[in-house]
């Protein structure tokens, strides 16, 4: 059945608008069906024209023709940079032939239109047309595409995804420039924030270094990843790929963070916001350092380390670079919640130990210089506390403060030196120091973990060698040099005091009797030979005592001896026995490395060969000539024969005393008292004293102490158990004296 006839069909086959011809031959009721079969062919061929236009603009790359065919939101959001046709191709959308699938009329002036792509029409996108009100002609205002992300498919406006590349674009132009106030407004506010605090030079090397050298011949092809007003941006450089954190504020999009990774992990950056962070508070470091602020340096530092170094230091004794001479870029390396940053100065490279203590919150806890003229590395603790720790060291060599020169040394110095001398012996133990007082700091020498500190006092020159032990600077020497051209002259404190300790401690061991004590002083052949063999000390002991009390300062000497070296040549002469040129120790030779202690005395000489055994230097032996006697001893030998003769003496005296038997049991039972045996009878010498006491103005035979090789001395007069006997040594008038427990060992004076 025809609704009308051809001649009709023919003449509004077109609607007026696309014909203009005239309808006034119709009847009413054709013409109100002619409208509405016309009316709709023709919003399909608007639609479809817009979208034929906007297509082929896509496929040309004409953005004039998109422009004309788009919305303003759709410009300002996917056209609004040069370069926005090389974004679209980077979205992949579809062209060529395609085929309306369905129209969705939202309102009059809004339409969703389906298009399908493909023979079979399975690539399927959607525009969104809106209509201009003023021009009366759809426009896109956007493109949602289907994209697979994982093993979900979402569909994403093409406006976001434009946005989001053109920003990141955007970004990129700007970090690539010279204006670096572009490049922090392309920031969130807490990244631009932190890299606006960076001295200028500082900001563009950091910027230099996330962006690479420029490759103006490599398209810009970014990887993203959207997800709500969140968006990760991978861009790929020729020395690595740069990982931009984009977040949406408002209606623009920011970078708040980003990283680089490179093929080094060492340069990697895996946020520069907290790098930035990090440099920040190490140039306020340097900052606060200028200007001898040390409330500000409290509060940027971990208080160990603020407390122990900084705290007690004089900052004006270390220059560091100002943050305006820093050079290059502030290299951080993060490592969980530690990083360590490098700052290169004109003439120093500086090293910060920083830690994250909480969000945001960062500490420095260590600082290391390392100087490029001396090329030396050094602890920022230890160069602050080197002078204070030699100054403090050298009042307790001045007061013999053992506690004190215990915890101010090196375990070795400890070992070898302080842990071997007792309070007393410390006290009269000669020093080769002339003056303390005045001792002053004239110089500061860093060498690594090491420093010198150089001294100078009214009649000496000493150096101070301080080891950096974990941050602290503790003492491991003090090289003494006099005035005096000789270089020959100058002594080590810690080989001198070696030698001295054990021989000034065997001293003491001898005047109290105590055997055991000897075990620790003497090397085990002597004390196997002769400690060993008796409950009394041997009468020629007293001989290597008197030696020591009579010695002073200037007349000790502590030498090396190499292994089959002979005696010290005027000895060997002075030992020589008249008459027949033979000496009696001219056949001794050292068959190991000896350290000799010599003592000159108005008695004579005394050398005391020490070996070391266990890492300590013990006492094996001592050679002694005196004036009367010209022949040299050795005491050991003579020790030796003390012994023998005690044993023969009492052997003798048992003989002819009366036979000791067991007691018989009386008829009650009980034993019979046990007769008494005898005694053996002494030989009293009043020529042989226990040793060389101080000279008093009163002094009486009474107040010395005879003995002989059979007989044990007596006991010291002062009573080892009251407290004038404990008390510390005393220091009066410069004057150090003995303590009360060592009245044998006079105090070596220091003039």
């Amino acid at each position: 059945m025809r609704l009308m006839p051809p001649a009709v069909w023919q003449t509004i086959s077109f609607c007026p608008e696309c014909s203009g011809r005239s309808l006034s031959a119709l009847s009413y009721p054709a013409i109100l069906l002619v409208m509405v079969v016309v009316g709709s062919g023709c919003a399909n061929f608007n639609e479809k024209r817009t979208i034929n236009a906007f297509q082929e603009g896509l496929e040309t790359g004409d953005i004039i023709a998109l422009r004309e065919k788009s919305t303003s939101r759709f410009h300002e959001l996917a056209l609004r940079h040069p370069e926005s046709n090389d974004s679209l191709e980077q979205l992949k959308i579809p062209d060529g032939k395609f085929e309306v699938l369905h129209v969705e009329e939202v309102s009059k002036t809004e339409k969703k239109v389906t298009l399908g792509f493909g023979e079979d029409a399975k690539r399927k996108i959607q525009y969104h047309l809106v209509r201009n009100e003023e021009t009366k002609k759809w426009e896109v205002d956007d493109i949602y595409l289907r994209q697979r992300s994982g093993t979900k498919a979402i569909t994403m406006p093409v406006t976001d995804q434009m946005d989001v590349l053109l920003s990141s674009r955007e970004f990129f132009e700007a970090w690539t420039g010279t204006d670096r106030q572009r490049a922090l407004d392309q920031c969130g506010e807490d990244l631009s924030g932190q890299l606006a605090k960076l001295p200028p030079h500082v900001l563009s090397e950091t910027i230099s270094g996330m962006m690479g050298k420029s490759n103006s011949g490599s398209a810009f092809r970014p990887e993203v990843l959207i997800s709500g007003d969140r968006a990760a941006v991978k861009i790929n450089r020729p020395h690595g790929k740069l990982l931009l954190s984009m977040e949406k504020s408002g209606t623009d999009w920011t970078v708040k963070d980003l990283g680089l990774e490179t093929s080094e992990k060492e340069t990697n950056i895996t946020s520069l916001l907290k790098t930035s962070q990090i440099m920040n508070k190490s140039i306020a470091f340097l900052d606060a350092w200028q200007r001898n602020d040390k409330q500000s340096l409290k509060k940027l530092t971990n208080e160990k380390f603020f407390t122990s170094g900084l705290a007690p230091a004089s900052l004006s004794d270390l220059t560091l670079p100002d943050s305006m001479e820093i050079q290059g870029k502030v290299d951080v390396k993060l490592v969980d919640q530690s990083s360590d940053v490098i700052i290169t100065g004109a003439d120093k490279t500086i090293r910060m130990t920083i830690l994250e203590v909480d969000t945001d919150k960062y500490e420095i806890t260590d600082v290391t210089l390392y100087d490029r003229h001396q090329d030396q590395t050094l602890s920022l603790t230890a160069a602050l506390t080197a002078r204070p720790a030699a100054t403090l060291f050298v009042e307790a060599l001045r007061t013999r403060d053992r506690k004190m020169l215990q915890y101010s040394s090196t375990r070795n110095f400890h070992e070898k030196v302080w842990n071997r001398a007792s309070e007393a012996t410390l006290s009269v133990v000669p020093m080769p120091f002339t003056a303390f007082k005045s001792a002053q700091i004239r110089e500061t020498q860093f060498l690594g973990n090491v420093t010198h500190i150089h001294m100078q006092s009214e009649s000496d020159r000493f150096t101070v060698v301080l080891h950096d032990q974990g941050g602290r600077n503790v003492v491991d020497d003090v090289l003494v040099r006099p005035s005096a051209a000789d270089a020959s002259q100058n002594k080590s404190l810690k080989d001198h005091l070696t030698a001295i300790v054990p021989v000034y401690e065997l001293a003491s061991a001898i005047h109290h009797s105590h055997l055991d004590s000897t075990i620790r002083l003497v090397t085990d052949d002597f004390y196997d030979r002769v400690f060993s063999l008796t409950k009394t000390m041997p009468q020629n002991a007293y001989t290597f005592l008197n030696h020591v009390s009579a010695g002073t300062t200037g007349s000790l000497e502590v030498s090396q001896r190499k292994p089959g070296e002979a005696v010290d040549a005027k000895l060997h002469k002075a030992s020589t026995i008249p008459g027949t040129g033979n000496s009696i120790i001219e056949r001794y030779v050292a068959d190991v490395e000896e350290t000799i202690v010599t003592v000159k005395s108005d008695l004579g000489t005394m050398q005391v060969l020490l070996h070391r055994e266990q890492g300590l230097l013990r006492v094996d032996d001592a050679i002694v000539v005196t004036p009367q006697n010209p022949v040299a001893t050795r005491l050991k030998q003579t020790m030796r024969m003390d012994l023998v003769a005690a044993r023969q003496q009492n052997m003798i005296q048992m003989a002819s005393g009366e036979i000791r038997t067991l007691p018989k049991a009386s008829k009650d039972g009980q034993p019979k008292p046990t007769p008494k045996p005898m005694v053996p009878q002494t030989l009293q010498d009043p020529e042989v004293t226990t040793a060389h006491y101080e000279e008093r103005q009163q002094a009486t035979p009474q107040q010395m102490i005879h003995t002989t090789a059979a007989q044990e001395p007596q006991a010291c007069p002062v009573d080892e158990d009251c407290k004038e006997c404990q008390a510390d040594p005393l220091v009066a008038d410069g004057q150090l004296k003995p303590h009360p427990d060592y009245l044998i060992l006079q105090p070596v004076p220091t003039e």
